[in-house]
């Protein structure tokens, strides 16, 4: 009987996420899809938890098991959700017949300098003040002569590993076109993942006040920068929410101890507790405006559910996602020329957030004509083999 589908292996790292990874993925007919984490990232309890969720969860100890699990299920696609450089020593050693698929987190290409390596996208990620802490937290002598000493290791593999990649995903085209124009890279095809569809619903509430800031406890976020600039715009009495339920502790002790000796005309409310994904959605029925102060790739998860909630959005010109929104139509504003006590007094119009909604609305329907058409053709390819 012919195939009418593939099986999957997702290497995944970030257990917080699975949910709606999964969601996404198990809604097409295309995969069989078997998901996996590395025990050494997890606590004895969170494996346990994750083991019991579902049969389809593996936890590993090491690349051998990887090698196991492959062999035993007969895995046509190995999924790296994020692939950062201590990991291209896998890639370089998987087997030939196996179709790999990077996806582009953001921090993996962007952050990913070590040693002698520089990031596959090498631009400035940082604004001033930020900048000045990321000085100030500068590594060690010796643990970045170690590193220096350990990229000529990974270096050895780099090549290879790249070269075994099929696929890249990556959250916008203009990030896949940088990508793709790198020498490593430039035997890539276009990963297109199927997204849920339940983006069927659209709620803006009239009454939401909270301006949201950045969206996680990165530096990346460039958080105290935006805060100068939203003190410099002169508005008072409004309150701020800071997301910082995961990313760097010691960034997040930095800014908190910036917030303190520093005085504000509005309200700051930092929050570190990391909420389900229907309940963090929620607190977007609560927001008015949105400022991501990131320059590379990151917090498109936030910003899909702005679309989605009539949020107007702030972003840095330079910055990869203005680019892309903007190129695509979308009605974004921009910190560098926008963000004054005026647009922050006023929130999107009904008509401005239900544009924004529909943009995404069809956004993700020609994205999911092109996962499936991306499935089809790999799905072929697997048969003719």
């Amino acid at each position: 009987m012919e195939r009418t589908n593939l099986t999957v292996l997702h290497i995944l790292w970030e257990y917080k996420f699975y949910s709606v990874i999964s969601e996404n993925f198990n809604n097409c007919e295309y995969y069989h899809n078997i998901y996996s984490y590395q025990e050494t990232r997890f606590n004895g309890e969170e494996c346990r938890k994750f083991e019991k969720a579902s049969d389809k969860i593996l936890i590993f100890k090491s690349f051998r098991e990887i090698l196991n699990i492959i062999s035993k299920e007969k895995i046509d696609i190995i999924y790296f959700h994020s692939l950062t450089i201590p990991y291209w020593y896998w890639v370089a050693r998987l087997p030939k017949n196996l179709t790999v698929i990077w996806w582009v987190w953001g921090y993996d290409v962007y952050n990913n300098a070590y040693g002698f390596i520089r990031p596959l996208i090498d631009m400035e990620l940082y604004k001033p003040i930020t900048k000045r802490y990321r000085r100030l937290e500068s590594t060690n002598l010796v643990i970045r002569l170690g590193r220096y000493i350990k990229s000529l290791f990974f270096i050895f593999f780099q090549k290879k590993a790249m070269n075994n990649i099929s696929y890249l995903q990556t959250v916008t085209d203009v990030e896949f076109n940088m990508l793709s124009t790198n020498t490593l890279l430039s035997h890539v095809k276009h990963f297109y993942a199927p997204f849920s569809t339940k983006f069927d619903c659209f709620y803006r509430n009239d009454n939401a006040k909270l301006i949201l800031v950045g969206n996680s406890a990165s530096d990346t976020n460039n958080h105290a920068d935006i805060l100068q600039a939203l003190n410099m715009t002169g508005i008072k009495g409004k309150e701020v929410l800071l997301p910082m339920s995961y990313g760097s502790e010691s960034y997040s002790s930095f800014l908190k101890e910036y917030i303190n000796s520093n005085s504000y005309h509005f309200k700051i409310r930092i929050l570190d507790t990391f909420l389900p994904i229907n309940e963090y959605e929620e607190l977007f029925t609560q927001v008015s405006h949105a400022i991501f102060g990131v320059l590379r790739q990151q917090a498109m998860g936030n910003i899909k559910f702005c679309l989605r909630h009539g949020v107007k959005v702030f972003l840095y010109k330079e910055s990869i996602l203005y680019k892309e929104l903007k190129g695509l139509g979308f009605l974004i504003f921009s910190i560098d020329g926008d963000l004054t006590k005026e647009q922050l007094d006023c929130p999107l119009s009904e008509e401005e957030a239900m544009y924004n909604y529909n943009k995404w609305s069809a956004y993700i329907k020609d994205n999911n004509i092109k996962a499936k058409q991306t499935a089809e053709n790999m799905l072929r390819q697997k048969l003719t083999e």
